[in-house]
């Protein structure tokens, strides 16, 4: 099986060599039936036998399951084909219409034109960024901040009640307005006093009711008469040649007498 090694081969001179464990390519023959020969394959199961005895075996380095262990295996590999099966097994072979394929065509060219469209800022940008936003909320701040609420002290307080009470009388005595002053005159004034009064009597005269005056009782009796007389002349005057000078006599002697 082995071939003999040379005196300098054992010396260490040379590499040692041995004959090839596959058959050389002159050596197997193949009919036209696409066969190979016998002494071919007795060859390769010689080399098979050859490699084997080379080579050593890891047998007591292989692993046996125990039963329990197997059970285990054949129950999650069982569970994984369950999970499989649940999930489906044709998830990726769904058709997808032409119009959702061109929407996410168009999704692709817009994410692809507008990452070239970004604007990255420099350090000084951002400083200034950064300056303008605590600027505004500053002024945030400050509109609804309400006024006069920080603390004063008394003499602060009465510095400014001072200060503002000169300021008024100061605009108070140097007014322009002080110069453009009209004065009346004592004839203007009685003059404003009279039609004031006159005014005053015209305003009750219009709100006061006629026949309110008082009359002297002969006056009243004359005029009573002389409606009497009217009433009398109203009537018929058949018989005013017999009568009517005593009647109109006593009527009027009566009234005299009330």
């Amino acid at each position: 099986m082995h071939s003999k090694k040379s005196d300098s081969e054992l010396n260490g001179a040379l590499p040692p060599s041995y004959n090839s464990l596959y058959p050389e390519a002159s050596e197997v023959v193949v009919d036209s039936k696409g066969k190979a020969d016998s002494d071919s394959v007795s060859k390769v199961i010689a080399t098979v036998n050859r490699m084997s005895a080379h080579f050593p075996r890891y047998q007591d380095q292989c692993a046996s399951l125990s039963e329990s262990q197997m059970t285990k295996m054949s129950a999650a590999a069982l569970a994984r084909d369950i999970d499989r099966l649940s999930r489906g097994q044709y998830t990726n072979q769904r058709a997808t219409s032409s119009t959702q394929k061109l929407i996410q065509r168009l999704s692709q060219y817009s994410q692809q034109g507008l990452a070239s469209q970004r604007f990255t800022m420099t350090e000084y940008q951002e400083k200034n960024l950064e300056l303008a936003r605590l600027s505004g909320l500053v002024k945030k701040m400050e509109k609804s901040r309400l006024e006069d609420q920080d603390f004063k002290s008394q003499s602060q307080v009465c510095e400014e009640e001072l200060d503002e009470l000169l300021t008024t009388l100061s605009v108070s005595k140097d007014t322009p307005l002080s110069l453009q002053r009209y004065q009346l005159s004592t004839n203007q004034e009685r003059e404003m006093f009279i039609h004031e009064v006159l005014g005053r009597i015209h305003k009750l005269e219009g709100s006061r009711m006629l026949n309110q005056d008082a009359e002297p009782r002969t006056v009243r009796r004359e005029r009573d008469f002389t409606e009497l007389e009217k009433s009398l002349d109203r009537l018929p005057r058949a018989l005013d040649e017999q009568r009517a000078i005593s009647v109109r006599g006593r009527i009027r002697e009566a009234f005299m007498k009330i």
